[in-house]
Order: C-alpha cells, then sequence, then structure tokens
C-alpha cells in the first residue's frame, strides 16, 4: 500500500522510505484487579522495576564521559529526584493497597495524578518537566512488563536487510528520548544528539 503524508516540511527535498512507529509503553497497559492478598507481591514487582530504572540511569551516569554535554547529566539528576519522590511512591502504593490495582495500572493512575498538577503550574519551564514524568514512567512500565535495559544490549533479531514494516514499533533508546525532551539552542541540541548517536552501542 502506498500513501502520501502532507505537511509543513523542515528540510528541502522528498523523502521515500518505510513508516516506523515509536510507541509508548503507556499505550498497552493492563488493567486489572488483583486480590488482597497479592498486593505485597505487586509492591514488590512495584519496587524491583524501579529498582531496575534507578540502576540503570546510575550507569547512564558512570558512562558519561568528560565531552557529554552538561544538561544530559542534569537531566539524569532530574530523572532520578523524580523516582525519589515519595508523591510519585506513595501514590501509586495507595492505589495498589486500596484500591487493589495492578502495578502497571497504578503507576499510570498516579503519573496522570501528578501530570495534572504539573499542567496546571504557572512557570512554563516547570511545565515542561511533565516530559520527564512521562519518561521515567515509560521506564518503569518498561521494567514491568518484563522488559530489559538498553544500556547493555544485545542484537536485536530483525528481519533480513534490517528491514522495518509499517506498524512495526521501536524502543527509542533512553538517552535519545532525554535529548529530544530539551529545550536547546539549535547548536546545543545538535551538539548533544551527535553525542547520543555516537556513544550509543550499535
Amino acid at each position: 500500500m502506498t500513501f502520501s503524508i502532507h505537511g509543513l516540511a523542515v528540510a528541502r527535498g522528498i523523502a521515500i522510505g518505510r513508516a516506523v512507529l515509536v510507541a509508548s509503553s503507556r499505550v498497552d497497559v493492563a488493567h486489572y484487579f488483583i486480590q488482597p492478598e497479592q498486593v505485597g507481591a505487586e509492591i514488590l514487582r512495584l519496587r524491583q522495576a524501579r529498582d531496575a530504572v534507578v540502576e540503570e540511569l546510575k550507569r547512564l551516569q558512570k558512562d558519561l564521559t568528560g565531552d557529554a554535554p552538561p544538561e544530559l547529566g542534569a537531566l539524569l539528576d532530574v530523572h532520578l529526584m523524580l523516582l525519589e519522590d515519595e508523591s510519585l511512591s506513595l501514590g501509586v502504593r495507595h492505589w495498589i493497597e486500596n484500591r487493589l490495582y495492578n502495578a502497571e495500572w497504578a503507576v499510570t493512575s498516579q503519573m496522570e495524578v501528578i501530570g495534572r498538577q504539573f499542567d496546571e503550574m504557572e512557570d512554563a519551564y516547570l511545565r515542561e518537566r511533565k516530559s520527564d514524568l512521562e519518561q521515567v514512567t515509560e521506564r518503569v512500565l518498561h521494567f514491568l512488563k518484563g522488559g530489559t535495559s538498553p544500556v547493555v544490549r544485545t542484537k536485536p533479531n530483525v528481519r533480513p536487510q534490517q528491514e522495518l514494516q509499517l506498524g512495526d514499533t521501536m524502543d527509542v533508546p533512553l538517552v535519545l528520548k532525554m535529548a529530544m525532551s530539551l529545550r536547546l539552542v539549535p547548536r546545543g541540541w545538535l551538539n548533544l544528539a551527535t553525542y547520543v548517536f555516537m556513544r550509543w552501542p550499535q
């Protein structure tokens, strides 16, 4: 099937290629109620996923080299602070213990609560930090669903000639998502994006 997409051009020329859908972990979150005796096990799942994200971020911090843009290290610090914020962790536990939500449902529910608080902030910079919350949430959901860290990557199973078909999904590297979320001047953004692509393991 062939179709054309029309919009505002950001570069001269015509691009012809395969479309790739970048999927969010929040799109297909399971929603179900657990039994009261399962609360402890569900909170343990949540804690393990949260700890996995913390370890991932700390490993990224450790691997930053001297030529890394300072904004990248600062953003990793922000994500770690969000993971340690009690309004997020205690709120998620509330959904599990009081509403008997499964961990994934509890995480997205609390993210929506805190996200609305970000939307109501008057400061534009603080409102934009909602994207950091969303990225942290996606990483927790990724591990809750049995995902692994992209920091230590194995060769992916792909089709011949590395082809992706329309409708395929891909997980955008965590550091690249962080780079895309920054509001930097063009030159600074390009430096950051270049660093991410050059350092990301192939």
